[in-house]
């Protein structure tokens, strides 16, 4: 099995801009040797993302890693929800955020 080949930045923005210039993706996949599919992945991600886009090999975009830190902070929060019996001493409504989304009412 061969390795994954990567490609810099430059590389894809150049290819991304021969696609824009109306060059057929057919023959521009052929000459850089990648798919189609990969170039317009590319293609979506500098619309996405424009001057964000391929941060590098192993590198995420800063809004991915906060997204991933906010979605750990979640799964912790819920692992910790308290169940009726352990907040059965309050005397307001105390509720819990369900994964989903959903409220948990949890004493009346």
């Amino acid at each position: 099995m061969g390795s994954r080949r990567e490609f810099t930045k430059e590389f894809k923005l150049d290819a991304v801009q021969r696609l824009r210039a109306g060059e057929a993706a057919g023959l521009v996949a052929r000459s850089l040797e990648v798919s189609r599919q990969e170039l317009y992945r590319w293609s979506r991600d500098v619309d996405k993302f424009g001057e964000r886009a391929f941060p590098g090999v192993g590198q995420k975009r800063a809004e991915e890693t906060r997204i991933a830190e906010l979605e750990r902070k979640i799964g912790q929060q819920v692992l910790e929800c308290p169940t009726s019996a352990e907040v059965g001493h309050f005397h307001h409504q105390a509720f819990c955020m369900e994964p989903g989304g959903t409220r948990r009412t949890l004493l009346s």
